[in-house]
């Protein structure tokens, strides 16, 4: 079974979910995508210690574009 990942667009972006995350105590970890989807260019996802759902909708708030959701064998 794979570990869900948030997909964000961007190195960066995927850096400042991070720390939006670490700002409300949810623990997280930025890895490159490894499989990027067609059309979606260089992606990284967020693995996420917790509710992945909270975590998403935490991220999206804040502003920061999430591409979606996946799940990959690490």
């Amino acid at each position: 079974m794979g570990k869900p990942v948030i997909i964000i667009n961007s190195v960066t972006n995927a850096l400042k979910a991070k720390q939006v995350l670490a700002a409300k105590r949810i623990k997280a970890e930025v890895i490159k995508s490894q499989n990027g989807r067609k059309g979606e260019g260089c992606s990284y996802s967020i693995i996420v210690r917790g509710d992945v759902s909270l975590a998403e909708q935490i991220i999206r708030n804040s502003g920061i574009y999430v591409v979606g959701r996946a799940e990959v064998d690490l």
